[in-house]
Parts: structure tokens; sequence; C-alpha cells
């Protein structure tokens, strides 16, 4: 099975401090040193069985981040990735400064 796209978000913003925790609160991830610059994946983590959610540096850029949301499956929890983007569009109109 190939690797679908289940939803991208790229965004700018500083995610230290309460954003980063916001964010975690918001996706269910796993992020791990925001500033180091030499980490491109810090964020990662699992929507549902079969759904990962990974937040990485596109440009390398301190503030410009991606989120994308991933499977092979063919069979996945349509609601749970539905709920998770939702919660993530409601999160950005508050803490990105562009998306």
């Amino acid at each position: 099975m190939s690797l679908k796209t289940l939803f991208t978000f790229r965004f700018t913003a500083d995610l230290g401090g309460y954003r980063g925790r916001l964010l975690k609160e918001a996706t269910g991830m796993r992020i791990g040193d925001i500033d180091n610059l030499w980490k491109d994946t810090p964020g990662k983590g699992q929507i549902t069985p079969g759904v990962r959610i990974y937040l990485w540096r596109p440009s390398g850029e301190p503030n410009d981040w991606q989120i994308d949301a991933t499977t092979r499956e063919d069979d996945y929890d349509f609601a749970a990735v539905t709920a998770c983007r939702d919660r993530l569009l409601r999160l950005l109109s508050q803490i990105a400064q562009r998306w």
C-alpha cells in the first residue's frame, strides 16, 4: 500500500512555551526539543492505529512548521482524523502568525 497524506498544515509560529503545549494537547504528539534546529522532526504521534502525525521543519527555519497526517491503510477511523484536523484548524487560528 502506498502512503496517503490525509491532511497537511504549513504555518509559521513560535512553538516555545504554551503554544507548544497547546499543540501537544490538541494532537497527542510527543514533541521534543523544539528549539534544536538539527532536529528536523521534533513531533511525532499517532491519531489512531495506522494513522501517524508528524511535526517537522520543511525549510529548516526556526519558526517554519508543517504538520502531516499519513497512513498506508485503506480502512482507518475517518471521524478521529477529522476531529484532529478540526482541533488543529481552531488551534492554528490562535497560535500561528501565518498559515
